[in-house]
Parts: C-alpha cells; sequence; structure tokens
C-alpha cells in the first residue's frame, strides 16, 4: 500500500514537472544602432592602423561579469556638481567588460534560450587614429550611453556619454584602460524592461576595413571638419577643466582632458597633486588651443613648465615629489634641465629619450644622491650598466658608463 501511495507521489511529481510554464522570450524593441565619425584627436606619435569592429546589442537576462563602470573609469565629469565622486548616473549595476569578460560571456551564447538572451541590432563601425567613432541607440534603448572611441598611443580609448547635449546632467565616463586593436570589450547597462537582467553592448573584432568601407568613414568625418564651426566652440571637457573650482572638481576634469591623449606620466601627476599644483596646471592648459596639432605633447609640456616653480621652491606635496623622483630620476631638483628639455622636445617619445640621456649622465655627478637616484630610475626603466657602483671611486665610475655608452653605440 505505501509503495502504491509513493508511485502516485512520484508521478504527480514527474505531472507537476512537466506542466511547469516556460519563461516567455525576451521581446525588446529593436534597436536602430547608428555609427558616426568625426576627425580624431590630433598629434599622436603613432598613428594607429584602422581596424573594424562589429558593435552587437543583446538584452540579456542575466547581467555579465565586468568591472562596475565607477571602477573601471579613469574621470567622470558633468556640468554641475562634483564631477568624480566615485558615482556615476548610469544605472547602479552597470559594468565595462574586458576581453576575458566579453570571451566568457560569448562561450555561452549559443547554449542560451530565447528567454535568455535577444539580438537587438548589429552595425560595422571603423577605428583608427584619424577617426573619432561614435555609436548610438534609437528606438527606445535609452539607458544605454553614447559610446565614443578614439585611438591614442597605448591602443583605443572609449569615452561613455549620458544624457542629452543640453542636458545639465550630462556625463562623460573616461574609461581608464584602452583597448588594443584585436581586443573585445563589451558594456552592460541594467535595464527595467528586463527583470535581474539588462543591454549588453560588445565590440568584437571584425578585420581590417576595405578601402571603400575606410574611405566612406573619412568622408563623413571629412563632412564634419568642413561643416560651418563655432569659431568660440571649446571640447565640453576643456570647458568643465577651465571652470572647475576645488580640488575634488579640478582633478577629475583634468583627469578627463589628459586620459583620451594617453598622457601616464601626466595621468600619475593630476593623481599625485594637491590644489595648488592643480590650479598650476589648470592655468598652464588655459594658454592652449585643444584643436591645436600635436595636442598630446603641448598639454605634457604645459604641466611640466607648471610644475617646476614650485619644485624649485621645494613646495611640492609629498606625493607629488615621489611622482616626480618617479618620471625624472636626476632631473627632480634640475628645474633649469628640465624647462629645457621640455623647451626643445618636440613630443613625448623625445622627451623621454632625453631623460635617459640626462639620467646617464647623472651617474657621474659629484653627488651620490644623484648618482642613486639617477641609477635607480634607470633600473626602472631596465637600463643596467654592467659592473657600476654609485659609491665606487669616480675612475670605476666613468669607466662603467663609457663602456655602456660604447657598446650602445657599436650596432649603429
Amino acid at each position: 500500500m505505501n509503495g502504491r501511495i509513493s508511485f502516485h507521489i512520484a508521478c504527480l511529481a514527474v505531472l507537476a514537472g512537466s506542466c511547469q510554464t516556460i519563461p516567455n522570450p525576451l521581446a525588446l524593441e529593436t534597436a536602430i544602432l547608428a555609427v558616426d565619425y568625426v576627425p580624431g584627436w590630433p598629434g599622436h606619435a603613432t598613428e594607429r592602423a584602422p581596424t573594424q569592429r562589429s558593435v552587437v546589442l543583446f538584452a540579456v537576462k542575466d547581467a555579465p561579469s565586468g568591472t562596475p563602470v565607477a571602477l573601471a573609469a579613469a574621470a567622470i565629469v558633468r556640468e554641475r556638481g562634483a564631477p568624480f565622486r566615485g558615482k556615476s548616473n548610469l544605472p547602479i549595476g552597470s559594468r565595462w567588460l574586458s576581453g576575458d569578460d566579453v570571451g566568457f560571456w560569448l562561450a555561452d551564447r549559443e547554449t542560451r534560450k530565447p528567454w535568455q538572451q535577444q539580438l537587438l541590432g548589429e552595425v560595422t563601425a571603423v577605428l583608427g587614429s584619424s577617426l573619432e567613432t561614435t555609436v548610438r541607440t534609437t528606438g527606445g534603448n535609452s539607458v544605454l550611453p553614447q559610446v565614443t572611441v578614439h585611438g591614442t598611443d597605448r591602443g583605443f580609448s572609449v569615452v561613455l556619454v549620458s544624457g542629452s547635449a543640453d542636458d545639465p546632467e550630462r556625463e562623460s565616463l573616461v574609461v581608464a584602460a584602452p583597448f588594443a586593436s584585436d581586443e573585445q570589450v563589451g558594456l552592460f547597462v541594467p535595464d527595467p524592461r528586463v527583470e535581474k537582467g539588462g543591454l549588453l553592448l560588445l565590440l568584437l573584432p571584425a578585420g581590417v576595413p576595405t578601402a571603400a568601407t575606410l574611405a566612406a568613414a573619412r568622408e563623413i568625418a571629412k563632412a564634419k571638419a568642413l561643416a560651418p564651426p563655432d569659431a568660440d566652440a571649446i571640447p565640453r571637457n576643456w570647458q568643465v577643466a577651465n571652470r572647475a573650482v576645488g580640488e575634488r572638481n579640478r582633478r577629475p576634469a583634468l583627469l578627463a582632458v589628459v586620459t583620451p591623449l594617453g598622457l601616464p606620466r601626466i595621468t600619475d601627476l593630476l593623481l599625485a597633486a594637491d590644489e595648488a599644483a592643480l590650479i598650476a596646471i589648470s592655468n598652464e592648459l588655459s594658454r592652449l588651443d585643444p584643436k591645436a596639432k600635436n595636442l598630446p605633447w603641448l598639454v605634457e609640456a604645459a604641466a611640466w613648465r607648471a610644475l617646476v616653480p614650485g619644485a624649485e621652491r621645494g613646495e611640492l606635496s609629498p606625493s607629488l615629489r615621489a611622482a616626480f623622483v618617479r618620471h625624472l630620476g636626476s632631473l627632480c631638483d634640475d628645474g633649469a634641465t628640465l624647462r629645457l628639455l621640455v623647451r626643445v622636445a618636440t613630443d613625448g617619445n623625445q622627451f623621454a629619450d632625453a631623460l635617459i640621456d640626462e639620467n646617464l649622465a647623472a651617474l657621474t655627478d659629484r653627488s651620490a644622491a644623484v648618482r642613486v637616484r639617477a641609477v635607480s630610475w634607470l633600473h626602472s626603466r631596465k637600463i643596467r650598466i654592467d659592473n657600476y657602483d654609485a659609491m665606487g671611486s669616480k675612475a670605476e665610475r666613468r669607466g662603467a658608463v663609457r663602456r655602456y655608452l660604447a657598446a650602445k653605440e657599436a650596432p649603429r
């Protein structure tokens, strides 16, 4: 009898399981992905080869793994309020996906059911140093920000812009890490239309653009450049930097200017600077034309010029002083030489080469402190001088440096 009851209970359980309702497929409005081009940032030392991205938008039931956008940001800039407080206007739960995060999500793409993912739109975009590429969505997907990509010396940099042009809460979030030409990245933004899920935008490598595709993108950018400009127009991030007041506002505003230009030395200085140093840098940058050629080097040179007087007076904060030592080595206390290098250099690479030469020359300086600082700085750049001892005799030090320079010149 008990066995028969158990059998009936088991049958009921099977029937109950077989009667479970299959979730409804995701049915969001199809999105239109629009791609636009304007001329890229001027003056980068390295011309980055054009590449293509397949830009794909999904609605997803489950949030993918990724880094919260506030943690992925180098700067968050708004028209008003505090530009950077570690908080973005994007919905809570928004995430930036690295190449590994995207790969992990794509690995299960083919096995997901219609109620777990929905393809909303797809378009191809061209990326290159001479282009600034913008992808935006229409068709009711307003939770997604505008995604702007431009080439830098270190890869492709991304800025996420949310809000309309006339919105006082408009926000630009600069993603800290640039991505490589062959790297896939993505953005997830929660959407109330998808319970516990949202929208997933992926930028997937799609090879090299054809000559016709590249020419078409450049023609669009050229047409934008030839359109009648506002003579007084200044990029929004420069406007915010010029108006920022207070350390909490000024630092992120300056980072928003510097980060897209790919200037790691100056980014480090800004992160270490106190308010007095930030004001000095702002004043120097205000004299620049944001549309000038060779803009990355002009910005870097302006930052060094702004900080040299404080360094000479011994007024740098401990953190900024450490940043000076980190990037200049023996020149951290030599304002005259630093001014000269900044004046004669034509770009960041030439400046970096000059720093190496000056630190090599400092290995024979009379001051032991200068010699130790120089050799330590050179070691950090993987430059080692065989048999060199900063505390050795003058003849031994000069001999070691002479042999290194001779060996360096020999292959030429």
